[in-house]
């Protein structure tokens, strides 16, 4: 009996004890842990889609009777897009997140349109048959962003984008059952921006996979000049290029 007693005191009194200890300055386990330092140098590569629009805007200048006219409008187009990047980034805090980085996307896409314009008489209209593509984009762009939890990064993207346009302008001018076909191709480099944002989740604290949307805006490239000198025509057009890229991907990070 007297064992008995002796062993139950003994333990309450440890229970009591190591109770103390641990509400005197025992450690204490956080709710979340932090996130690691998930930066450094990177390199990514992602594949997705593309749609957006080529818009023109076609002025029709007539030397002899002073008639102008604008008229804008625009060809749709679809591609897939394959690209990479590399850069660096940091995390601050534990919580914020700071990246710059160059990319490339593969996006090849054109656009083909035909619209008719009548001039000052019937017999002063043309149809103006457009074609222009453009097959890639190389940005450079910076990526503020925040986590929201230990693992996700949610983010934004923007920056400068730069892109090459190949376009070829045909021209018929319709001269009662006359046509006179005069044609024009350009080469042209577009600047531009691009701006978006996405979603981050590390599975390990140095690889990462990513879900990301962003927006290209091209404007006003003024393309070549296409001139009648015999009727005094000239023909000017502007080309914008805008759509949205919609893209996964993965990410590593080495230090």
């Amino acid at each position: 009996m007297k064992l008995r007693s002796f062993l139950t005191v003994a333990a309450a009194s440890a229970a009591l004890t190591c109770g103390a200890a641990a509400f005197a300055g025992g450690p204490e386990q956080p709710l979340h842990a932090a996130p690691p330092t998930m930066g450094g140098f990177y390199v990514q590569a992602d594949f997705g889609g593309y749609h957006g629009t080529h818009e023109y805007d076609i002025h029709y200048d007539d030397a002899n009777s002073g008639y102008g006219q604008h008229v804008i409008n625009h060809g749709l187009q679809d591609s897939f897009l394959l690209g990479g990047g590399f850069g660096y980034g940091f995390a601050a805090n534990g919580r914020f997140y700071f990246g710059v980085g160059l990319g490339a996307e593969l996006m090849p896409h054109d656009a083909n349109l035909t619209v008719h314009i009548d001039g000052p008489k019937r017999e002063g209209s043309f149809d103006a048959k457009y074609d222009s593509e453009m097959n890639y984009a190389l940005n450079f762009s910076v990526t503020p962003g925040v986590f929201i939890n230990d693992a996700t990064l949610m983010y934004a993207v923007m920056g400068a984008s730069y892109g090459h346009v190949e376009s070829q302008v045909d021209i018929v001018k319709n001269d009662g059952d006359k046509k006179q076909p005069l044609t024009c191709k350009d080469d042209s480099s577009v600047w531009g921006v691009v701006f978006g944002g996405g979603l981050r989740h590390y599975v390990t604290p140095n690889a990462a996979v990513f879900g990301e949307y962003d927006y290209y805006y091209y404007q006003n490239e003024k393309l070549a000049d296409v001139s009648d000198n015999s009727a005094k025509v000239t023909y000017k057009h502007d080309l914008s290029i805008h759509g949205g890229a919609y893209k996964v991907g993965f990410l590593f990070n080495f230090f």
